[in-house]
């Protein structure tokens, strides 16, 4: 995993920050280079930031259509290497989403108050299914 540590400290602090309410989230991980981020990988990257963010990552087929459906963007910059000598180009952004499939994507910030504030105002749209605008 090559993503951003200042996101996802931000985001175990703000899980850490939500206090009681914490338990009403969970945080995903998605991974869109499941050739170098095995699940063993990504559960160990992900301990050094909070162990309860559960790591997922799929087949290329998968992936396109999780990113499409979010909005979210990759592409390999070496797309015909066979080795691990490539580096990919993605979002790293957070989003919102109910087991029904409403999202929306979160603001960041750099305060774990100011993206906790956030993300439960977002929990309140997206799951009476009025996205923000």
């Amino acid at each position: 995993p090559d993503i951003c540590p200042t996101a996802l400290n931000l985001l175990a602090q703000t899980l850490d920050a939500l206090g009681a309410e914490r338990n009403e989230f969970q945080a995903i991980f998605v991974s869109v280079d499941p050739q170098r981020d095995t699940p063993q990988a990504i559960q160990e990257y992900l301990s050094h930031f909070d162990s309860r963010i559960l790591g997922l990552t799929g087949s290329p087929a998968q992936l396109k259509k999780f990113t499409q459906a979010f909005g979210a963007t990759y592409r390999n910059r070496k797309p015909d290497t066979v080795d691990e000598d490539y580096s990919l180009d993605h979002t790293a952004n957070f989003f919102i989403a109910t087991s029904r499939g409403a999202h929306e994507p979160l603001l960041l910030t750099d305060s774990a108050e100011n993206f906790r504030e956030i993300l439960l105002k977002s929990k309140n749209r997206v799951l009476a299914d009025k996205p923000a605008r």
